[in-house]
């Protein structure tokens, strides 16, 4: 699918666009967060494998996923949350290459995500998996060695439409940005079984920001004295917590800091 434009608003402008699990150092111990928490709580996850990332990312998890929207609004809005003193930032991707999230390519990418280490992989069992499980991909060809899987896995990112399995993402019309890794060095393995085995060491897509700016990406500063006449203007017409967080935390947080603000009695809905 081509054509489809996203944004994404940070309320700092200082802070750079990547997802949290670069930010916090964490690709090395990727598979382990995945596992370990599927280990604790099994029934929490179902469907897709991209369907239980997104998840895990609701709820606070470090994953390489990027969240952006369809709507500007909404990351209009996200850029003037935050710090009241910082400048706000809206980053737009015009006109991007966009996946499906049922998309093959994009399940692969997934899979390596709770199945693999970026330190010291084996790509040989993971090209294995690979054919395996997608033996059959119509309008896909699936890689079939280890130097097109490469190619898949250090593709910088990758923009994805999800299914909506949760309120939030409809709200928000919600999509991902799933990132991708470099390859830092490949080092021979000591086997004396297959002698041409190696192992791979990735690390964080590197300029993640550059690499979309050379594809037509721009960002607009939203500068702090305007946040709190901007986030008014975006309430006026819909677009608040209340309505991108459809749960009743939310709700509630919204209600009472609506009603310390204006103070409202009985007699203002009478």
């Amino acid at each position: 699918m081509n054509g489809v434009t996203f944004y994404r608003g940070q309320s700092d402008s200082k802070w750079e666009l990547s997802p949290s699990l670069f930010r916090e150092g964490l690709l090395d111990s990727e598979n382990v967060l995945l596992t370990s928490i599927r280990r604790y709580r099994p029934d929490d996850f179902t469907g897709s494998r991209l369907q239980q990332l997104a998840l895990l990312q609701h709820y606070g998890m470090p994953t390489r996923l990027l969240d952006v929207t369809t709507n500007p609004l909404v990351g209009l809005y996200f850029a003037c949350g935050g710090p009241k003193d910082a400048d706000g930032q809206v980053f737009v991707f015009p006109k991007m290459p966009t996946s499906w999230g049922s998309d093959p390519f994009i399940s692969m990418v997934v899979d390596f995500c709770f199945d693999f280490c970026a330190v010291k992989c084996d790509l040989d069992a993971a090209l294995d998996q690979v054919k395996a499980r997608y033996p059959v991909t119509p309008h896909h060809i699936m890689p079939d060695t280890v130097k097109r899987l490469l190619v898949h896995l250090t593709i910088p990112y990758q923009f994805v439409l999800p299914e909506w399995t949760n309120p939030r993402i409809g709200a928000q019309r919600g999509a991902f940005i799933v990132c991708g890794m470099d390859l830092l060095r490949v080092e021979p393995a000591i086997s004396h079984v297959d002698p041409n085995k190696q192992y791979y060491f990735f690390g964080p897509t590197s300029d993640l920001y550059g690499n979309l700016e050379k594809q037509g990406a721009f960002s607009l500063i939203v500068p702090h004295q305007c946040k709190e006449d901007i986030l008014r203007q975006l309430e006026a017409i819909g677009i608040d917590e209340s309505s991108l967080f459809p749960d009743l935390p939310h709700a509630i947080a919204h209600t009472v800091r609506e009603v310390k603000a204006r103070k409202l009695g009985p007699h203002c809905f009478s």
